[in-house]
């Protein structure tokens, strides 16, 4: 044992709990906690307003699947119109989702996506699709300033589902970067309009639509639509029927290359099996497939002249495909993504344009171009 005098000689150093925020220190943490939420604190009062914000609000209202319009997507236009409100829409397995975001003035909907690996290639077959008349979403790649504004904008407004774009405000998804893409009013081949519109007298046409848009597919390999040359069921919420002008529309559209010698084979042979189908006018394993897909979700028996819309479709795109600039398209995406943008790692060559080729090569043979 000490003796007393060893103990009064002994000094004991009590911990104490500084505050981050000003000078004073507790012998406790309950006491930093209390001085912390008392709001006397000047550095703390910015982070409790913060809070206050968060607990106080409120759901935005709109529909914006019946009500939202077609927006601009254009430099700043978001910002130079506000944005009144938004609504996250979660993407499928892996997927992060869109944000739909109302502007203000009834200046119509546009669609945040956060940057990924296949941004680049998304770019890129947007920028196809459309030059080959297909109905799909523009793409506006965020250079990075914009981008850091749009984020800091979206802290601020209210979402249909509160906290919904929370996650933006984290520091992965700062440096992924980001897109704006048009909005487009409609539903999917899984809606029961759908059928509706396939029998109406617009159907036949719509129908040779699905047709080119599965052509265009095969050429890409953008496999997570239809089931015609994969080995799936098909995907139908990628199949988007337009309620403003009565066309298809088609979203999520990408490209994913095949990289090994016997993988190619395999696919290309894949290819030339479904466009001599689809010229030839016969009902293969392919066509079958495409059938049942459309059928199996409308709840339709696809008459003999509605197939061959659906089949001539695949055939005259598939014609066409035998001669687009592939080069000239993969040039125009690089010379956007080649200058400075919000996506860090998006590369003009994750589009694998000798792959593309190679397929394109394919129809040429089928079509009996090479």
């Amino acid at each position: 044992f000490l003796s007393l005098s060893d103990k009064q000689k002994q000094q004991v150093e009590m911990p104490t709990f500084p505050c981050h925020e000003c000078s004073m220190t507790f012998t406790n943490v309950v006491q930093m906690k209390r001085h912390a939420m008392s709001g006397e604190c000047s550095g703390h009062q910015k982070s409790l307003e913060e809070s206050r914000k968060l607990l106080n609000r409120v759901k935005y209202e709109f529909d914006f699947f019946n009500d939202g319009k077609s927006g601009d997507i254009g430099v700043y236009t978001w910002k130079m119109n506000g944005i009144e409100g938004g609504h996250h829409s979660p993407g499928g397995l892996g997927s992060l989702g869109v944000f739909f975001l109302n502007m203000k003035k009834n200046e119509g909907v546009v669609v945040f996506k956060e940057g990924t690996g296949e941004t680049s290639c998304d770019f890129f077959c947007s920028l196809l699709y459309a030059s080959l008349g297909v109905s799909c979403p523009q793409i506006r790649i965020l250079p990075s300033p914009e981008h850091k504004e749009l984020l800091d904008t979206l802290k601020e407004i209210p979402f249909t589902e509160v906290g919904a774009a929370d996650n933006l405000q984290q520091q992965r998804a700062q440096k992924a970067g980001g897109v704006l893409m048009s909005f487009q009013k409609g539903f999917t081949l899984k809606d029961p309009r759908a059928a509706e519109m396939l029998k109406s007298p617009a159907g036949h046409v719509l129908l040779e639509d699905i047709g080119r848009v599965v052509a265009l597919d095969m050429l890409v390999n953008n496999f997570d639509r239809s089931p015609f040359i994969w080995d799936h069921e098909g995907n139908a919420n990628n199949i988007m029927f337009s309620t403003d002008c009565d066309n298809v529309h088609a979203i999520d559209n990408t490209t994913a290359a095949v990289n090994d010698s016997d993988g190619i084979t395999r696919y290309t042979d894949r290819v030339k099996d479904g466009v001599l189908e689809a010229l030839q006018g016969t009902r293969g394993p392919h066509s079958e497939k495409l059938i049942n897909y459309i059928e199996t979700w409308t709840g339709l028996q696809l008459s003999d002249a509605q197939v061959y819309k659906l089949m001539s479709g695949v055939a005259s795109m598939s014609q066409r495909l035998c001669d687009v600039d592939l080069m000239g398209v993969w040039q125009d995406a690089s010379a956007v993504l080649s200058k400075e943008t919000s996506l860090q790692n998006a590369k003009d060559s994750d589009v694998n344009i000798a792959f593309l080729s190679t397929v394109q090569t394919a129809f040429r043979e089928a079509c009996g171009k090479e």
